[in-house]
């Protein structure tokens, strides 16, 4: 087993994952160290990669035409980065930038879709796993819209 496929398994959230789907990530990911202030996903840029933090913070970010980037989450050690590669149009919805010097693991989403394409069970775990990601941060979105609109009067 490689070194990625060790530290992907010590990740909780990939702890589930069985050997097979393990093997094919490491297959395609390099570790990567980031500097802080760096961007590295620029929002209407291809979605041809994915991340997953090791260590460090990364910053989700939107631009405001009026008061510049502004961070809608941050990302810790072991979290997902990039969710956009896997539906069409595979482009980045978000910039994310390193807030806290990172070492990330970088996944060659596009050789990742065509092996989940040609087996559907590594599809399905994939998929599964993404789709777990979008919920938690879509409650995330939730509590803060509600945080937002507490105590204000109609």
């Amino acid at each position: 087993m490689t070194d990625i496929a060790h530290r992907l398994l010590a990740m909780p959230a990939l702890a589930t994952f069985d050997q097979k789907v393990v093997d094919v990530l490491a297959s395609q990911a390099r570790v990567v160290s980031v500097p802080a202030g760096q961007r590295i996903l620029t929002e209407g840029d291809p979605a041809d990669t994915f991340h997953i933090v090791l260590s460090g913070r990364v910053a989700i970010e939107i631009n405001s035409p009026n008061a510049g980037p502004i961070a809608i989450e941050t990302l810790e050690p072991g979290e997902l980065l990039g969710v956009s590669w896997m539906l069409p149009p595979y482009r980045c919805t978000f910039d994310a930038r390193v807030t806290d010097a990172a070492e990330l693991i970088a996944i060659d989403a596009v050789a990742l879709r065509a092996a989940a394409d040609a087996d559907p069970a590594l599809g399905y775990a994939l998929f599964k796993y993404v789709a777990g990601v979008v919920r938690d941060r879509l409650q995330a979105a939730r509590v803060q819209v509600l945080d937002l609109y507490r105590g204000r009067d109609d």
